[in-house]
């Protein structure tokens, strides 16, 4: 969700293939991604629940 810190900014948070893959929900996502399925719109329900 779009957040914005203590000073009104806008918060971007990104992940990191080489940092954080092996924290568990944010490696599903990575490989997701990484694996060419974010370019299947027929899986796109998938990405959003790992979203």
């Amino acid at each position: 969700m779009p957040k914005d810190d203590e000073d009104g900014r806008p918060i971007h948070l990104e992940l990191c293939e080489a940092c954080d893959a092996d924290k568990p929900a944010a490696g599903a996502l990575i490989r997701f991604f990484t694996e060419g399925r974010g370019q299947d719109v027929s899986r796109a329900e998938e990405g959003a629940r790992q979203l």
